[in-house]
């Protein structure tokens, strides 16, 4: 189940603002510039593009092992990373859209997933409303990992707290029952 706490981590890190600070504690997220876009790539080419871009952020994950159908087996990158490490956590932020635009992340085929992936998304914006950031939109039901959880129009990203809660909560996700 590695595998569905690194989907949701990088869903949620994929909704949150790149190259700003994320509040008063510090964290500053940057992006890396591709010359190809998101939606152009097939998902081998944005699991490449991604473990390039965590290696511009510091954060080796190596080669992504691919499946038979050449969709990044993502449950590789889970056994070296640190999830709870803040660096991790900013390079996530700033690398994790070239998964979930690209489909990369695609839940539909296992649809067992995509609801526990919901259900912890749900949990998630559950989090950041008790921790002040009351109009936090709840998450897409219908979220298959190939968009933002989130509708993003709605994300109040300048909220005061805004940057603690998203710290708070997204080190709950790999507390949230999910296995290891």
């Amino acid at each position: 189940m590695r595998r569905l706490i690194f989907a949701v981590l990088v869903a949620v890190t994929a909704c949150s603002p790149s190259a700003e600070t994320t509040g008063d504690v510090g964290v500053t997220t940057t992006s890396t510039v591709l010359t190809t876009t998101t939606e152009a790539m097939t998902p081998a080419m944005a699991a490449g593009a991604f473990a390039e871009c965590m290696a511009e952020q510091g954060i080796d994950v190596g080669e992504i092992p691919l499946d038979v159908q050449g969709r990044p087996l993502l449950g590789a990158v889970t056994e070296v990373l640190d999830t709870a490490d803040p660096a991790v956590r900013g390079a996530l932020a700033s690398c994790a859209s070239l998964l979930t635009a690209s489909g990369a992340l695609d839940l539909l085929a296992d649809p067992e997933v995509s609801a526990l992936v919901v259900e912890q998304l749900g949990m998630f914006a559950e989090c950041m409303r008790a921790e002040g950031v009351d109009e936090f939109p709840d998450p897409d039901p219908g979220f298959s990992g190939t968009s933002s959880p989130f509708p993003p129009e709605l994300i109040p990203f300048n909220a005061p707290g805004f940057g603690e809660a998203m710290l708070a909560c997204q080190q709950l996700i790999g507390t949230l029952g999910l296995g290891g």
